[in-house]
């Protein structure tokens, strides 16, 4: 099958202190993103009802799927995020999960098929040894919980895609090496040593999904035209950085 006839599913995570960036990202993914299925966004049941009033004036409103989430404590939502990702496919059916957070915006025209190498017609992930970003050894301690430790870290770019059908599969090895609920045991390993989402499902797929190929992390090679704005800035700065990436 020709990997421009995949599917491909958007899926965003959000919270009430990212909608205002939200609207940019959206509209930026209608403005510049092609080749995607449907969007889907996730957010907790108790801010379930502010987000659609916050996007109804979209033109676009009516193309996106709201989906709720479980109602994580603020203190604990950060993990509680990770875990909704990891739920994806309980929203989707589409070969393929593109995970694009709420700060980033696009900068220009790209299509969901940049993510897979047109030659071998497989999705490609970056990989980057652990001894050349020393900043990032915390997350190996969860990868070690889980079996799941390579010689690379994984978490290289986003946007992130991953074939859907992983996420169920990694919820089944994290409740077999807990023994819980994946919930209680993503919770556990949070609480205890940190917990990287992408670096979990990168390496699983790493080691188990000879159909996803890996290469090395360039930065002036695999960039994808998004930028990343970082919703803990000044939030007039974050707002006005975004309208001049979308043009608007």
């Amino acid at each position: 099958m020709d990997y421009k006839s995949k599917t491909v599913d958007i899926y965003i995570r959000t919270y009430k202190k990212d909608f205002d960036i939200l609207r940019y990202c959206l509209i930026s993914i209608k403005k510049y993103l092609s080749g995607y299925r449907k969007i889907i966004i996730n957010v907790r049941s108790k801010e379930f009802d502010y987000l659609k009033s916050s996007l109804t004036k979209l033109e676009f409103f009516n193309e996106i799927t709201f989906v709720r989430s479980h109602d994580y404590n603020d203190n604990i939502d950060y993990c509680g995020q990770q875990i909704c990702k990891l739920e994806a496919d309980l929203y989707s059916d589409a070969d393929y999960t593109l995970f694009i957070d709420s700060d980033c915006v696009y900068s220009g025209y790209t299509s969901v098929y940049d993510y897979f190498n047109s030659e071998t017609g497989k999705l490609y992930l970056l990989k980057t040894r652990w001894e050349e970003i020393p900043e990032t050894h915390h997350w190996k301690r969860c990868l070690k919980r889980l079996d799941l430790l390579t010689e690379y870290e994984l978490m290289r770019r986003l946007p992130q895609m991953y074939p859907t059908y992983v996420f169920k599969n990694i919820r089944v090895l994290i409740e077999n090496k807990c023994g819980k609920r994946y919930i209680e045991g993503i919770l556990d390993i949070y609480n205890k040593c940190s917990f990287s989402e992408f670096n979990v499902i990168g390496s699983y797929i790493f080691l188990n999904c000879p159909e996803v190929e890996f290469t090395e992390y360039d930065p002036n090679k695999h960039q994808i035209k998004c930028k990343q704005l970082w919703s803990y800035e000044n939030k007039t700065d974050l707002l006005n950085k975004a309208k001049t990436i979308v043009g608007i």
